[in-house]
């Protein structure tokens, strides 16, 4: 019994790790970009507007979409996870929809910083600050897992 709990605290702390590492990510690639564009602005930006313009709702609609696909599919994982039998197995699905969730936030945010840094347009970088928050809602907790997976009791007690 102790030796699943301690596995099953494992596997909150890789879930943790997992989400950590991937927002990190984000923060530094866009510090990075900021850098670039502020120590040389004349390098990069140099798109004309139509192409701006174009690139501004490619990232929209990447954004409306993803968000939405990682909406959508997570209902549709998460049914799935609910209906396996043993906690194991619940789990393992959990961890597929948490990193399919997370990369599709995760995804039109890196697009949004380097549209930034091709076009050094400050709206890009919003953009993607609002991607972020939204990645950063999505973190996983012990209780979001129990209330989504709607654990028993006993399977509550290996955690």
């Amino acid at each position: 019994m102790e030796n699943k709990k301690s596995q099953y605290s494992a596997y909150l702390m890789v879930r943790k790790i997992l989400f950590i590492a991937l927002l990190t990510g984000q923060f530094i690639f866009a510090a990075v970009m900021c850098l670039i564009v502020y120590a040389d602005p004349q390098l990069m930006g140099t798109v004309d507007a139509e192409t701006e313009n174009i690139l501004l709702i490619a990232v929209a609609v990447a954004l409306f979409s993803s968000f939405l696909m990682s909406f959508v599919l997570g209902k549709k994982l998460l049914v799935s996870a609910r209906m396996k039998t043993t906690l194991a197995s619940k789990l393992a699905s959990y961890q597929v929809l948490l990193i399919i969730q997370l990369g599709a936030i995760e995804v039109p945010s890196l697009i949004a910083i380097v549209c930034y840094g091709v076009t050094t347009n400050m709206i890009f970088l919003i953009l993607a600050a609002l991607a972020i928050l939204t990645f950063i809602i999505q973190r996983p907790t012990k209780s979001k897992l129990i209330r989504e997976l709607q654990l028993t009791a006993d399977e509550r007690d290996l955690f």
